[in-house]
């Protein structure tokens, strides 16, 4: 895991997204950031923001080592597909 913050190891997730888009804000974006302010934003229950936040560390992926395309594309192509059905609503289910 790439937690490096005690605030989120403590459940703390509102201090510790706020702590994590501070220092990307003055770093700028990088993955372990990323990847904690989804973890935090999805245990907030803000799935629309930590899903476009893993969209855009996987659409980085694809464009920064292609050499892995083939696998970051297939992962794209699940969450996209995970996307829409978390879009679904309700009653298509029951």
């Amino acid at each position: 895991m790439f937690c490096r913050d005690c605030r989120l190891q403590e459940g703390r997730y509102e201090d510790a997204l706020q702590k994590f888009l501070q220092v990307q804000h003055v770093g700028g974006p990088q993955p372990h950031l990323s990847y904690n302010i989804a973890l935090c934003q999805y245990m907030l229950k803000q799935y629309g923001a930590a899903h476009s936040c893993v969209g855009d560390i996987i659409a980085k992926g694809i464009k920064e080592h292609p050499g892995t395309s083939l696998c970051l594309y297939l992962l794209h192509f699940l969450f996209e597909c995970e996307k829409k059905y978390l879009e679904l609503p309700i009653t298509d289910f029951l």
